[in-house]
């Protein structure tokens, strides 16, 4: 079977299990143009209508419907950055047409993509969480950034913010935000169109307001991308050290994804995200034992779990995509950039390995630039920095010891006694393992993020730590808004509009 595309007037979607109005209406303004974009229907050979998903990799999708063109978590290079790449890297980049409607479900790097976004037309509309609470710079979720901030400065202007439950409906197609059980705003999403239903699940770990919202209404779903895992032991990442117990992270992990897949029943269960590997730019072969050691339950073992359980799976490659109709099952139709094996050896190389040796951590040898400069005034900013913060409030009520070691494998190696409260510290040659809570890297890699060369989240590989200092510093968004700024300066829309903010399209807050 082939699809065809016609372009005579496209069929109504059917009424989906929540009735919002469509706002081809409201946006009489808005026209895209150009090949890409021009209006089309896509159909099966006996004149059926249908949409078509296709994978990105990762969490990213490119959605097709007889109104509208869709990109979720878009992102579209090979390399995320110096330390994550996609896990495979299509001969073809990914390339993106005219958006209408851009999604992101949260704010993490790898699905609020900075460079990726940077290619799509700033006139499309973008769905994005609302911050319902202030910010937490530390913490769980690698910190926060403000999407809105972050899109506006790269120009996007039509921005619609959705809270838990809402209901965004737009031409032919209605989006339902569900929140994840998280401390930072993430959805995965509910997409409706021409009488077909997909779940795009992102990160997102199962809240009691999504399970009540599937329980309670029952949808048939026609297909579901599932993350393989949320969590991750973070000790051998940010320790080099073993994990206490790494057969309880797989476990969660496989109770998690089960829950998900018996809650939506989908007619095709896709295990989705964590499409990357770590790759360091700089010392490949440096990292590639962190890869036997952060997968507790990668998608290939989701994918086998699925088989085993009698359930319709596939393992998705790169371009692969996903035709669906009212009434038919889920057609896949592979890409033909890698064949099965490939792709099912690529997660294979990722299985946990408990028993896999752990390297010393070598500053030095991860690509670091050599240090200019007195590594003493490194650490009188790391004090200053910390002036005001719930580190520092926390130390001055109750101090304790901190260390702070900087190493470049070419003679100096010293550790800092850090008095936080004080704002003072003592500095004696480094010798066996740091004392108390510690925090260990290149004197060029802690310049690096003061001068947010680097991002916090992008150097990983590059220190350890059991301790938050460089958390309670580097997550703050003063960091993010530098580099973002010396990266990417805004860029208007590329297309100019008469419609007012009504044009945008239309929310409706639901219960669960």
């Amino acid at each position: 079977m082939t699809v065809a595309r016609r372009h005579p007037g496209r069929k109504r979607a059917r009424s989906g299990f929540t009735a919002t109005a469509l706002l081809d209406s409201k946006l009489h303004g808005f026209r895209p143009t150009g090949p890409a974009t021009a209006s089309r229907q896509h159909s099966f050979d006996d004149g059926s209508s249908c949409v078509i998903i296709t994978s990105l990799g990762h969490s990213s999708f490119l959605v097709e419907t007889d109104g509208a063109t869709l990109a979720f978590d878009p992102w579209l290079t090979p390399r995320l950055d110096r330390f994550w790449r996609r896990n495979l890297v299509s001969e073809r980049p990914a390339s993106l047409p005219h958006i209408d409607v851009l999604v992101i479900s949260h704010h993490h790097c790898d699905h609020l993509h900075v460079d990726s976004l940077a290619a799509i037309n700033r006139d499309a509309i973008v769905i994005h969480p609302d911050a319902e609470k202030l910010p937490v710079h530390s913490g769980a979720g690698m910190g926060y950034k403000a999407i809105p901030w972050i899109l506006r400065e790269l120009g996007f202007e039509r921005l619609v913010a959705v809270k838990p439950l809402q209901e965004v409906g737009f031409r032919d197609l209605t989006i339902t935000a569900l929140p994840s059980k998280v401390m930072f705003p993430e959805f995965l999403y509910l997409l409706e169109a021409q009488g077909t239903r997909a779940i795009f699940g992102g990160d997102a770990i199962l809240h009691p307001k999504t399970e009540a919202f599937f329980r309670d209404r029952r949808p048939s779903i026609d297909v579901a991308f599932i993350p393989s895992h949320s969590t991750s032991p973070a000790a051998p990442l940010l320790e080099r050290k073993q994990a206490a117990d790494y057969g309880l992270f797989e476990r969660r992990c496989r109770d998690a994804f089960d829950t998900y897949t018996d809650l939506f029943g989908a007619e095709l269960t896709v295990p989705s995200s964590f499409g990357w590997r770590v790759d360091g730019i700089d010392a490949a072969d440096r990292f590639a034992w962190v890869n036997r050691k952060i997968f507790p339950f990668t998608p290939l073992q989701a994918h086998e779990a699925l088989q085993e359980r009698g359930n319709r799976s596939h393992l998705p490659g790169p371009g692969d995509r996903f035709v669906l109709s009212a009434g038919r099952p889920v057609e896949i139709q592979p890409a033909g950039h890698h064949r099965p094996d490939e792709v099912a050896e690529s997660y294979a190389d990722l299985e946990l390995d408990p028993d896999a040796a752990i390297p010393q951590f070598r500053p030095g040898s991860y690509g670091e630039a050599a240090f200019e400069g007195d590594p003493d005034d490194l650490v009188r900013a790391v004090l200053a920095r910390l002036v005001g913060t719930y580190y520092w409030s926390r130390h001055c009520a109750s101090p304790r010891p901190v260390t702070l070691r900087l190493s470049d494998g070419n003679g100096l190696d010293v550790d800092y006694a850090l008095d936080i409260a004080g704002g003072s510290f003592s500095a004696r040659p480094a010798k066996g393992p740091p004392a108390g809570g510690y925090s260990w890297l290149h004197p060029s890699t802690l310049k690096g993020l003061f001068d947010a060369e680097i991002l916090f989240p992008n150097a990983f590989g590059l220190w350890v730590s059991n301790d938050n200092l460089l958390t309670e510093i580097f997550h703050h968004p003063s960091f993010f808004v530098t580099h973002l700024r010396r990266r990417h300066a805004a860029v208007p829309p590329s297309m100019s509009r008469d419609e007012p903010d009504s044009a945008l399209p239309a929310k409706r807050e639901m219960s669960a």
